[in-house]
């Protein structure tokens, strides 16, 4: 499973343009594949910090992919707040990052499974 962090900062939200592999140039949440002995919560915190430098609250799932063939993944979106940080990408396969808001994420090119997360955020007021 994949587990992403959907980070706000006031009204805006953290978006990573994919600069390796087969997504090279699409935009994505942050997250990667949830190790067997953590839980997500816990994860996202650990990894966030030690791949953006920021800091996060986690809370709760906004969304849920659900893989329908054997290439994919299942991947759960939470909802995170930035507490403290600036963002300084020291991810692997992450290009650059941009604070944008919900109403801008049409001018980008999302990688799929992101637009049930995308479509959730939209519909909270």
């Amino acid at each position: 499973m994949i587990t992403k962090a959907i980070i706000s900062d006031g009204d805006k939200y953290l978006i990573a343009e994919i600069g390796a592999g087969a997504y090279t140039g699409l935009w994505d949440f942050i997250g990667t594949f949830l190790p067997e002995d953590k839980t997500p919560e816990d994860f996202l915190k650990e990894f966030v910090e030690a791949n953006l430098g920021l800091k996060i609250k986690v809370g709760e799932i906004l969304a849920r992919y659900d893989a329908e063939s054997s290439h994919s993944y299942d991947t759960v979106f939470y909802l995170c707040e930035l507490v403290d940080g600036t963002v300084n990408i020291a991810c692997l396969g992450y290009r650059v990052a941009e604070w944008v808001k919900k109403e801008d994420f049409k001018s980008y090119s999302f990688e799929s499974r992101n637009h049930v997360a995308i479509e959730a955020l939209l519909n909270i007021e």
